[in-house]
């Protein structure tokens, strides 16, 4: 159109009888007030699967019997037994494509049957 941005502007406003908007300034970001822990060992849920004799980490007598201390190499994004949640989703990916594929040959075979 040949004429600037600023004056296209200017006409805008001035028909609302406002200045155009200025930019605001940001205000300072202050300091992080979040405590860190202390860096250190890995806290491994309270497990210790081996207590010194005698030392006050022990186990208590009184936990269940049933439970089992997680696998050592049972790391994020995997259960107990080891296996990661893409395993899973693979597997449910497969059934459902098993399953669709059932249902379509069934489909199928009604579709035969009412033709003949």
């Amino acid at each position: 159109t040949g004429i600037g941005a600023d004056e296209l502007y200017a006409e805008y406003f001035a028909v609302y009888g406002v200045n155009a908007p200025q930019p605001v300034p940001g205000a300072p970001i202050p300091a992080s007030n979040v405590e860190r822990p202390v860096p250190g060992q890995i806290d491994r849920g309270g497990v210790d699967p081996k207590p010194s004799p005698g030392s006050d980490s022990a186990p208590d007598s009184d936990t269940d019997p049933d439970t089992e201390p997680p696998a050592p190499d049972a790391g994020p994004g995997e259960n107990v037994t080891g296996s990661t949640d893409s395993q899973v989703l693979a597997i449910l990916a497969v059934m459902a494509t098993l399953a669709l594929g059932v249902a379509l040959l069934i489909a199928r075979r009604a579709t035969r049957s009412k033709s003949t």
